[in-house]
C-alpha cells in the first residue's frame, strides 16, 4: 500500500455520507506514516507585512497565506480542480479546502506530520490573519478546538466519538457540524495515536473579526488580542 493510498484513510470517512449530495466531493487526507515525516526547519517568523509581500499571487478570493503572531507564517496553496482530497506534501505549506467555500466558510488543511503539527500549538483566543490575493487581510479568532476519535479509522463509514463529551456522530453529521455553519474558518488535521496514524481528527473553529482600520500603521510586534479587541469595540 503506497503512502498516498494509506494517507487517504484519514479523512475519507468524514464525507462518505455526503457523496449523495455532493458527488464530486473528495475528502482531503491529512494523516500519513510518521516514519515518512519530513523534518521542517525552524526559522524566525517574518513580520506580517514581510510575509504578505513574500506570497505568490493568486486568483481573486483565494487564500495565499496564514499568519498567527509568534506561532506560524505559512503559505497556502490551492487544490487542483476536481481533486477535493488534495493536501500539499510540501513542508511549511497549507492547503485551502475548496469544498468549505461551497458551504459559505473557509477551510485550511495540513498533514499532521508537516505544517499541521503547528495547529496543535494554537489555542482559543488566538487571532488568525488570512491573506488573500492582492494582499487583502481577513481576521479570525479561534472560538473552539474540537477533537474526535474515528471509531473505525480505516473504514469509509466510520462514526466519530467526541473527546469532549463522548457523544457519537456519523461522518455526515460531523461534516455538517464542522463545515455547515458558514462564514467561519476551520483548520483541520489528523490525530495520530500509537501505531494508528488516522486515529482521530482535530478541528480549530474560528469566527471572523472586523479588520482594524489602522493595521497598516501598527507594528505587529506590538499587536496583541487585547489591543485588537479595544480597537474594535
Amino acid at each position: 500500500m503506497n503512502l498516498r493510498k494509506l494517507s487517504s484513510l484519514c479523512l475519507w470517512p468524514l464525507l462518505v455520507n455526503l457523496m449523495v449530495i455532493q458527488p464530486a466531493a473528495r475528502i482531503p487526507i491529512t494523516g500519513t506514516p510518521l516514519a515518512a515525516a519530513l523534518h521542517e526547519e525552524t526559522a524566525p517568523l517574518p513580520t506580517l507585512d514581510d510575509f504578505t509581500t513574500s506570497l505568490d499571487p493568486a486568483q481573486d478570493g483565494q487564500i495565499t497565506g496564514l499568519y498567527v503572531e509568534n506561532k506560524l507564517a505559512y503559505p497556502v496553496v490551492q487544490q487542483p480542480a476536481g481533486d477535493a482530497g488534495f493536501v500539499s506534501s510540501l513542508p511549511n505549506t497549507l492547503t485551502e479546502f475548496a469544498l468549505a467555500r461551497q458551504f459559505g466558510g473557509r477551510g485550511i488543511l495540513a498533514h499532521n506530520h508537516l505544517a499541521g503539527a503547528a495547529f496543535e500549538e494554537l489555542t482559543v483566543g488566538d487571532v488568525l490573519v488570512v491573506i488573500l490575493s492582492g494582499g487583502q487581510q481577513q481576521y479570525y479568532q479561534i472560538q473552539a478546538v474540537q477533537r474526535y476519535q474515528a471509531i473505525t479509522p480505516t473504514s469509509p463509514q466510520s462514526n466519530f466519538r467526541s473527546l469532549a463529551d463522548d457523544s457519537l456522530l456519523t461522518s455526515s453529521q460531523l461534516f455538517h457540524q464542522i463545515y455547515g455553519a458558514g462564514s467561519g474558518l476551520v483548520l483541520q488535521t489528523c490525530i495520530a495515536q500509537g501505531s494508528e496514524l488516522s486515529w482521530g481528527r482535530l478541528f480549530l473553529l474560528a469566527s471572523p473579526l472586523p479588520t482594524p482600520a489602522d493595521t497598516a500603521d501598527m507594528a505587529w510586534d506590538r499587536f496583541n488580542l487585547a489591543d485588537y479587541l479595544v480597537l474594535t469595540q
